[in-house]
């Protein structure tokens, strides 16, 4: 997805909407924070590297991937991917399908 701002610094809830047609993929998301300069560094979804999502589990609905937090302001920028083998990836009934997504600040403590 292209980049969505991050004003400041903190945590964040990343959310994506699966349609309802054709999210059949298990897909594997990650996220990392672009600089003013481009250099990106990964951000950890939940605190993990990346998140794994089978699409076929869900039909016109957000899905909460989790929480991010942000070390600075920059851009945003989700990515994903296929999971499986190549037998699994190259099948034609595996489809993966994107519509939205909704990053909202966390509420501090």
């Amino acid at each position: 997805w292209p980049v969505a701002p991050i004003d400041q610094s903190g945590s964040y809830q990343v959310f994506v909407h699966v349609p309802n047609d054709h999210g059949t993929a298990k897909m594997n998301y990650r996220t990392e924070l672009l600089d003013a300069d481009g250099a990106s560094t990964p951000v950890q979804l939940a605190g993990q590297a990346s998140i794994e999502l089978d699409q076929s589990l869900f039909s016109d609905q957000w899905v909460n991937l989790g929480l991010i937090d942000a070390s600075t302001s920059g851009s945003l920028r989700i990515s994903a991917k296929p999971t499986g083998t190549g037998a699994d990836i190259g099948s034609s009934s595996l489809e993966a399908a994107f519509d939205a997504i909704v990053i909202v600040r966390a509420a501090q403590r």
